[in-house]
Protein backbone atom coordinates (compact mmCIF):
# COMPACT_ATOMS: atom_id res chain seq x y z
CA UNK A 1 0.00 0.00 0.00
CA UNK A 2 1.08 3.18 -1.13
CA UNK A 3 0.10 6.85 -0.70
CA UNK A 4 -0.71 6.62 -4.22
CA UNK A 5 -3.57 3.37 -3.46
CA UNK A 6 -4.76 5.96 -0.68
CA UNK A 7 -5.20 8.37 -3.10
CA UNK A 8 -7.02 6.23 -5.42
CA UNK A 9 -8.74 4.30 -2.81
CA UNK A 10 -10.08 7.48 -0.54
CA UNK A 11 -10.87 9.33 -4.04
CA UNK A 12 -9.13 12.31 -3.08
CA UNK A 13 -5.90 13.92 -4.66
CA UNK A 14 -2.17 12.72 -3.46
CA UNK A 15 -1.24 16.24 -2.62
CA UNK A 16 -4.54 15.94 0.08
CA UNK A 17 -3.18 12.47 1.69
CA UNK A 18 0.07 13.96 1.76
CA UNK A 19 -1.42 16.76 3.50
CA UNK A 20 -3.45 14.52 5.94
CA UNK A 21 -0.20 12.92 7.00
CA UNK A 22 1.56 15.56 7.61
CA UNK A 23 -0.88 16.56 10.27
CA UNK A 24 -1.79 20.01 7.76
CA UNK A 25 -4.81 21.47 8.87
CA UNK A 26 -6.17 22.91 5.78
CA UNK A 27 -7.87 19.69 4.92
CA UNK A 28 -11.48 19.13 5.29
CA UNK A 29 -12.80 17.49 8.19
CA UNK A 30 -14.97 14.96 5.84
CA UNK A 31 -12.00 13.99 3.73
CA UNK A 32 -9.46 13.99 6.43
CA UNK A 33 -11.73 11.16 7.72
CA UNK A 34 -12.09 9.49 4.60
CA UNK A 35 -8.48 9.27 4.11
CA UNK A 36 -7.72 8.34 8.02
CA UNK A 37 -10.03 5.70 7.33
CA UNK A 38 -8.45 3.98 4.73
CA UNK A 39 -5.12 4.39 6.22
CA UNK A 40 -6.26 2.63 9.12
CA UNK A 41 -8.81 -0.27 7.38
CA UNK A 42 -4.94 -1.13 5.42
CA UNK A 43 -3.24 -0.97 8.85
CA UNK A 44 -0.96 1.79 6.33
CA UNK A 45 2.57 2.93 8.14
CA UNK A 46 4.86 5.02 6.38
CA UNK A 47 8.11 4.10 5.96
CA UNK A 48 9.88 7.27 6.84
CA UNK A 49 13.38 5.17 5.90
CA UNK A 50 12.79 4.71 2.94
CA UNK A 51 11.03 8.22 2.85
CA UNK A 52 14.32 9.77 3.87
CA UNK A 53 16.14 7.55 1.22
CA UNK A 54 13.92 8.26 -1.43
CA UNK A 55 14.11 12.15 -0.78
CA UNK A 56 18.36 11.95 -1.30
CA UNK A 57 17.94 10.13 -4.92
CA UNK A 58 17.63 12.07 -7.92
CA UNK A 59 13.80 12.35 -7.90
CA UNK A 60 13.35 13.57 -4.59
CA UNK A 61 11.95 16.92 -4.37
CA UNK A 62 11.09 18.82 -1.58
CA UNK A 63 7.99 21.62 -1.46
CA UNK A 64 8.40 24.01 0.85
CA UNK A 65 4.64 26.03 1.92
CA UNK A 66 4.81 29.19 3.80
CA UNK A 67 1.29 29.01 5.74
CA UNK A 68 -1.18 26.13 6.11
CA UNK A 69 -4.18 28.83 5.59
CA UNK A 70 -3.55 29.98 2.28
CA UNK A 71 -6.49 28.06 0.24
CA UNK A 72 -4.43 29.09 -3.70
CA UNK A 73 -0.99 27.13 -2.44
CA UNK A 74 -3.61 23.83 -1.36
CA UNK A 75 -5.06 24.13 -5.08
CA UNK A 76 -1.38 24.70 -6.79
CA UNK A 77 0.30 22.06 -4.14
CA UNK A 78 -2.09 19.46 -5.27
CA UNK A 79 -1.87 20.12 -9.19
CA UNK A 80 2.03 20.23 -8.89
CA UNK A 81 2.01 16.86 -7.14
CA UNK A 82 0.09 15.06 -9.40
CA UNK A 83 2.52 16.23 -12.00
CA UNK A 84 5.62 15.34 -10.54
CA UNK A 85 4.47 11.83 -9.48
CA UNK A 86 2.80 11.57 -13.33
CA UNK A 87 6.61 12.79 -14.04
CA UNK A 88 8.64 9.93 -11.72
CA UNK A 89 9.10 12.59 -9.02
CA UNK A 90 8.78 12.21 -5.37
CA UNK A 91 7.74 14.90 -3.70
CA UNK A 92 7.98 15.58 -0.38
CA UNK A 93 5.76 18.74 1.64
CA UNK A 94 6.99 20.76 4.68
CA UNK A 95 4.90 23.29 5.91
CA UNK A 96 6.55 26.49 7.83
CA UNK A 97 4.75 29.73 9.44
CA UNK A 98 4.25 32.82 7.94
CA UNK A 99 6.74 34.29 9.62
CA UNK A 100 9.47 31.14 9.40
CA UNK A 101 12.23 31.83 6.97
CA UNK A 102 12.29 29.57 4.31
CA UNK A 103 16.02 29.82 3.22
CA UNK A 104 17.06 28.62 6.80
CA UNK A 105 14.49 25.30 6.38
CA UNK A 106 15.83 24.39 2.88
CA UNK A 107 19.55 24.31 4.13
CA UNK A 108 18.21 22.08 6.67
CA UNK A 109 16.45 19.69 4.26
CA UNK A 110 19.52 20.44 1.87
CA UNK A 111 21.72 19.10 5.05
CA UNK A 112 19.68 15.98 6.43
CA UNK A 113 17.61 15.01 3.13
CA UNK A 114 19.76 16.10 0.34
CA UNK A 115 16.72 16.51 -2.37
CA UNK A 116 17.25 16.72 -6.11
CA UNK A 117 15.50 20.26 -6.22
CA UNK A 118 13.63 22.78 -3.54
CA UNK A 119 10.41 24.69 -4.54
CA UNK A 120 8.81 27.15 -2.75
CA UNK A 121 5.47 28.70 -2.48
CA UNK A 122 5.05 31.70 -0.30
CA UNK A 123 8.82 33.48 0.16
CA UNK A 124 9.96 36.60 2.20
CA UNK A 125 13.20 37.78 -0.65
CA UNK A 126 14.69 39.18 2.56
CA UNK A 127 15.54 36.28 2.79
CA UNK A 128 17.18 35.13 -0.53
CA UNK A 129 19.42 37.85 -0.37
CA UNK A 130 23.19 36.02 0.48
CA UNK A 131 25.49 37.22 2.61
CA UNK A 132 28.25 37.16 0.72
CA UNK A 133 26.85 39.95 -1.07
CA UNK A 134 24.68 40.67 -4.58
CA UNK A 135 25.41 42.74 -7.67
CA UNK A 136 23.84 45.84 -7.74
CA UNK A 137 22.57 46.85 -11.18
CA UNK A 138 22.80 50.46 -12.59
CA UNK A 139 20.58 51.21 -15.73
CA UNK A 140 22.07 53.98 -17.87
CA UNK A 141 21.60 55.76 -20.58
CA UNK A 142 24.46 57.41 -22.97
CA UNK A 143 25.19 59.46 -26.03
CA UNK A 144 27.62 57.76 -28.31
CA UNK A 145 30.71 59.57 -30.34
CA UNK A 146 29.01 59.28 -33.38
CA UNK A 147 25.46 60.10 -32.28
CA UNK A 148 23.79 62.25 -35.61
CA UNK A 149 21.62 64.07 -33.08
CA UNK A 150 23.38 65.01 -30.35
CA UNK A 151 20.42 67.38 -29.29
CA UNK A 152 17.44 64.59 -29.85
CA UNK A 153 19.37 62.09 -27.83
CA UNK A 154 19.81 65.14 -24.92
CA UNK A 155 15.92 65.79 -25.13
CA UNK A 156 14.72 61.84 -24.82
CA UNK A 157 17.55 61.51 -21.87
CA UNK A 158 15.50 64.58 -20.09
CA UNK A 159 12.20 63.11 -20.69
CA UNK A 160 12.86 59.57 -19.24
CA UNK A 161 14.29 61.34 -16.28
CA UNK A 162 11.78 63.88 -15.76
CA UNK A 163 9.19 62.81 -13.14
CA UNK A 164 6.53 62.23 -14.11
CA UNK A 165 7.80 59.87 -16.69
CA UNK A 166 10.60 57.94 -13.90
CA UNK A 167 7.48 57.31 -11.85
CA UNK A 168 5.37 56.20 -15.06
CA UNK A 169 8.51 54.07 -15.94
CA UNK A 170 9.26 52.60 -12.11
CA UNK A 171 5.40 51.80 -12.07
CA UNK A 172 5.50 49.76 -15.12
CA UNK A 173 8.72 47.60 -14.76
CA UNK A 174 9.02 47.45 -11.18
CA UNK A 175 12.63 48.00 -10.59
CA UNK A 176 13.81 50.90 -8.42
CA UNK A 177 14.03 54.34 -9.68
CA UNK A 178 17.17 56.35 -9.80
CA UNK A 179 15.21 59.38 -9.43
CA UNK A 180 14.37 60.50 -5.94
CA UNK A 181 10.73 61.59 -6.51
CA UNK A 182 9.61 58.43 -8.25
CA UNK A 183 11.83 56.38 -5.58
CA UNK A 184 10.30 58.24 -2.62
CA UNK A 185 6.46 58.36 -3.81
CA UNK A 186 7.05 54.19 -4.54
CA UNK A 187 8.66 53.94 -1.59
CA UNK A 188 6.06 55.32 0.47
CA UNK A 189 2.99 53.91 -1.63
CA UNK A 190 2.74 50.90 -3.97
CA UNK A 191 6.07 49.10 -2.99
CA UNK A 192 6.08 50.15 0.80
CA UNK A 193 7.44 47.47 2.63
CA UNK A 194 8.59 44.92 -0.24
CA UNK A 195 12.62 44.40 0.35
CA UNK A 196 13.16 44.06 -3.65
CA UNK A 197 12.33 47.44 -4.17
CA UNK A 198 14.48 48.80 -1.74
CA UNK A 199 18.16 48.53 -2.68
CA UNK A 200 20.49 47.11 0.12
CA UNK A 201 22.90 49.74 0.90
CA UNK A 202 24.41 48.13 4.34
CA UNK A 203 25.83 45.17 2.91
CA UNK A 204 29.44 45.69 1.92
CA UNK A 205 29.72 42.72 -0.04
CA UNK A 206 27.53 44.06 -2.70
CA UNK A 207 29.27 45.22 -5.80
CA UNK A 208 28.24 47.25 -8.79
CA UNK A 209 27.86 44.51 -11.90
CA UNK A 210 30.18 45.75 -14.67
CA UNK A 211 30.17 44.06 -17.95
CA UNK A 212 33.76 41.52 -18.45
CA UNK A 213 36.22 42.58 -21.10
CA UNK A 214 35.66 40.49 -24.04
CA UNK A 215 39.26 38.57 -23.36
CA UNK A 216 37.61 37.76 -19.41
CA UNK A 217 34.28 36.76 -21.40
CA UNK A 218 36.35 34.33 -23.69
CA UNK A 219 37.46 32.78 -20.60
CA UNK A 220 34.57 32.52 -18.90
CA UNK A 221 33.30 30.62 -21.93
CA UNK A 222 35.58 28.44 -22.18
CA UNK A 223 35.64 27.13 -19.10
CA UNK A 224 31.44 26.86 -19.09
CA UNK A 225 32.04 24.73 -21.98
CA UNK A 226 33.75 22.73 -19.98
CA UNK A 227 31.82 22.56 -16.65
CA UNK A 228 28.44 21.88 -19.53
CA UNK A 229 30.70 19.05 -21.02
CA UNK A 230 31.20 17.00 -17.99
Amino acid sequence: MTIKDIAKESGYAIGTVSRVLNNNPSVSPAARAKILEVIKRYNYQPNSNAKHLKQQSSDGLALIVKGTQNMLFVDILEKMQAILEERGYVSTVYYIDEEANEVAQAELICAERKPYGIVFLGSNLEYFTPKQGTNRWHDAMVITKDCSEVQLAHEFINFMISDKSALSNTEEVGYTSTVKSAFETMKEGDYAGISSYIPDTTNPNNEIFAYQQPKIKQKFAELWTKVKAK
